[in-house]
């Protein structure tokens, strides 16, 4: 490009068009056309912003689940029979390995409050729900620390020690007045 002798405007040497108006007349004609030019991509841009931004109605939903039904149909009805069975068959064994799964879960999960329950039975704590831990020492480790916090349960008369309330009464035969004279009230 070159300097025009025409009031600094440019052109091509090839092809000697301006690139620049040379003058206020020209400069006002070129900018209608570019602005026309310039808003029909603006709204053509914003046409599509708004379908990109909008969601989909139901019946436009709908009719996108069909088409993605018939495209599986398609391709099903493309492959051989071989495939199809490979595929079933890949299908139900990641349906057995999902259910091997929580079966071996669940089987965890009822021993561990089998273990729970037989521990806390043991060390005498009342809601096995309490105790935590995985294996068997560490369950067991924290019943005696919880055991150690619970107060001391009563001892309970046995046969022969009297309760700590006084003398035991020989013999079954005793009447109501040997009874009463051997309690001290």
């Amino acid at each position: 490009m070159r300097a025009s002798p025409n009031g600094g405007a440019f052109s091509k040497p090839e092809t000697g068009k301006v690139l620049m108006p040379t003058n206020e007349e020209e400069l006002e004609a070129e900018r209608p056309a570019e602005d026309a030019e310039e808003s029909q991509w603006k709204a053509f841009a914003r046409k599509w912003e708004q379908r990109a931004k909008a969601k989909p109605s139901d019946d436009e939903l709908a009719e996108l689940k069909k088409r993605a039904e018939r495209a599986d149909e398609l391709e099903t009805a493309g492959q051989t029979d071989i495939e199809r069975l490979t595929q079933r068959a890949e299908a139900a064994e990641r349906e057995r390995d999902g259910l091997r799964t929580q079966l071996n879960e669940r089987d965890a999960s009822d021993e561990r409050s089998k273990l729970v329950s037989e521990i806390a039975e043991a060390k005498g704590i009342p809601d096995a729900s309490l105790l935590v831990g995985d294996t068997r020492e560490d369950i067991e480790a924290y019943a005696d620390k919880l055991a150690a916090l619970l107060p001391e349960k009563p001892k309970v008369a046995t046969d022969g020690s009297g309760g700590g309330r006084g003398e035991d009464i020989e013999g079954g035969d005793a009447s109501a007045k040997e009874i009463a004279d051997t309690i001290r009230i």
